[in-house]
């Protein structure tokens, strides 16, 4: 996270630029969401074919940056160039993961509402309560055992670039390189929420329209954050050729060089 701060700060105002061109992107594809009856199914299409590539394209111009390219916003869209249908299957797995533990959660909550009494008019309050702790103290682990499978996906979209063969190849690098790191992306997600929920609240302090300047910085810092982390984990040198990081194939594992102190 140090190494990935000191990155936004060395270019801070293109690469602030690419991340709030990318934050107002998503935020955009967020309202669709509201339109009456079909805003579920746009949401869902826009999840699916949009927002991955868009996010493998964050990716691309970070390492284009940390690999001595400047920051361009145009680095955004490389993901519909260049890695289109491999993010869009990467994505798939935790997209349906995700689905599904959704569906399993939903249901469990309804049965815990009808055992309960809740859908008949003479219902038992003391029932409707036993019967949602019950639903509880099932539905939490579930919820943190899901947490922990999406946790293998994080380095998906970023593995693209390294498997232009398939999106497939870049999910199973990912869950190969969080299983062997597992604590330490716990760890990294946590601060991540932290540091997520401190530039909102920072945001919405500086009178609503910060969000628009502490988001997209935030967005950046763990964008880079992530890359570095994914190369030194991987054997791979932490800055490369830009003409490697092109996305022109794998790179060689070689020496990592050692991240100075924060």
């Amino acid at each position: 996270m140090g190494m990935g701060w000191r990155l936004v700060l060395s270019d801070f105002w293109p690469l602030w630029l690419v991340g709030l061109v990318a934050f107002a992107i998503q935020a955009g594809c967020g309202i669709f969401g509201a339109i009456p009856y079909i805003g579920g199914c746009i949401s869902l299409a826009v999840g699916i074919f949009l927002q991955p590539p868009l996010n493998a394209g964050l990716f691309y111009a970070v390492r284009q940056r940390i690999d001595g390219a400047p920051a361009q916003v145009g680095d955004l869209f490389e993901g519909f160039r260049q890695r289109y249908w491999q993010s869009v299957v990467a994505m798939l797995v935790p997209l349906g993961v995700g689905f599904a533990a959704g569906l399993l959660i939903s249901g469990i909550m309804m049965a815990a509402v009808a055992i309960g009494g809740g859908f008949s008019p003479h219902a038992n309050d003391e029932d409707m309560i036993v019967a949602l702790v019950v639903a509880g103290v099932i539905v939490v682990p579930l919820i943190i055992i899901l947490s922990l499978v999406m946790l293998l996906f994080m380095f998906s979209l970023l593995a693209v670039w390294d498997h232009p063969e398939s999106g497939w190849a870049a999910v199973k690098d990912s869950v190969r390189v969080v299983k062997a790191h597992l604590l330490s992306c716990v760890g990294l997600a946590l601060l991540f929420a932290l540091v997520g929920v401190a530039a909102y609240i920072v945001g919405v302090i500086a009178l609503c329209v910060g969000v628009f300047f502490t988001l997209p910085f935030v967005t950046v810092w763990m964008s880079a954050t992530v890359v570095y982390l994914y190369r030194s984990w991987t054997g791979r040198a932490l800055s490369q050729p830009a003409a490697a990081a092109a996305g022109a194939g794998p790179v060689p594992p070689t020496s990592i060089e050692p991240p100075a102190g924060m």
